[in-house]
């Protein structure tokens, strides 16, 4: 489509476990789609959209992801675990066991 991918290396010295986290977006000048990114402390990435919030758990080990809904929090256990918070509602989840 003609449109130029960069490229991004991450390396690392060392024996030690590495952990980083990174957001690509492509979208058009005026109408970007992710507004903002943040970690929190207990290791969730909430990604701020133009449609809500989503939420986003990878620990080294099986966790729980907690979201807050109108009606009660959801957990969500996994390895890997997402979800989309809409309009605060629960719009979509998914999880890797």
């Amino acid at each position: 489509l003609g449109a130029t991918l960069p490229y991004i290396v991450r390396r690392t010295d060392g024996d030690a476990a590495r952990l980083f986290v990174s957001v690509f977006e492509a979208h058009e000048r005026t109408a970007p789609f992710v507004r903002n990114v943040t970690l929190r402390a207990d290791g969730v990435l909430v990604v701020e959209t133009a449609l809500g919030t989503d939420l986003v758990l990878s620990p080294l080990e099986r966790g729980t992801l907690i979201v807050a809904g109108a009606d009660r929090p959801r957990r969500i256990e996994g390895r890997f675990a997402v979800a989309s918070v809409q309009s605060g509602r629960l719009a979509w989840e998914f999880s890797e066991p």
